[in-house]
């Protein structure tokens, strides 16, 4: 296994590459280094890289968030990582434990009860399932009235897609809202702007149908 995890994806177009090889390695040299650890941990937060946060959150005395902590676990089942790798690759003092959830989650490979998502999670899953439900409750529909030869195939088929476009526009709404609430700011934008740019294809698709 590598020294290092590859945590490079968009750090090697960032103008702040050398400056964030600097820190880590300080941190390295002096893991008591909360100051140049925050540093980091800021960094990656701004960058909507959660799992390689809470790696190093883990060693701050706030910790890492609930989401930071199951992204970094999520990170460490792939890496096949046991909390002696966890420990090294968050760079911890010698004899600093990682938090509970972490070692319970590595020796059981399941998130503890606490890290399970609630809420937020909950309910945007809800409505994603609810797009999906409704999409194809839309293709059976349109796809009837029009083996029937319906009069109202068209005007049927028009409710029931943007129906379901404005589901879909639901669904990406309470992304970004759980995305924006998480402290994944980057992400948050980028489901907003998706969410915004499928509103207006569903309005004026809508409008231009009806027409």
């Amino acid at each position: 296994m590598p020294s290092d995890v590859p945590d490079d994806r968009s750090i090697e177009a960032s103008p702040g590459k050398e400056e964030v090889g600097a820190w880590k390695a300080r941190l390295r040299d002096d893991p008591a280094d909360d100051a140049t650890r925050q540093e980091i941990v800021q960094h990656y937060r701004r960058l909507g890289h959660v799992d390689q946060a809470g790696r190093y959150a883990v060693g701050l005395a706030d910790g890492a968030s609930a989401d930071e902590l199951r992204a970094y676990i999520g990170m460490l089942w792939g890496l096949n990582a046991d909390e002696a790798t966890a420990r090294r690759l968050s760079g911890l003092l010698d004899g600093q434990e990682l938090p509970a959830s972490v070692r319970e989650a590595l020796e059981n490979r399941a998130l503890p009860d606490e890290l399970r998502e609630g809420g937020w999670g909950c309910v945007v899953g809800i409505a994603w399932a609810a797009f999906v439900l409704t999409g194809f409750v839309t293709l059976a529909v349109v796809f009837g009235f029009t083996m029937a030869r319906s009069a109202d195939a068209h005007p049927v088929g028009v409710w029931w897609v943007s129906f379901t476009g404005w589901i879909l526009v639901g669904a990406l709404a309470l992304t970004a809202l759980w995305s924006a609430t998480s402290a994944r700011c980057r992400a948050a934008l980028i489901w907003t702007a998706i969410a915004v740019a499928a509103a207006a294809v569903v309005l004026f698709g809508g409008i231009g149908l009806n027409r």
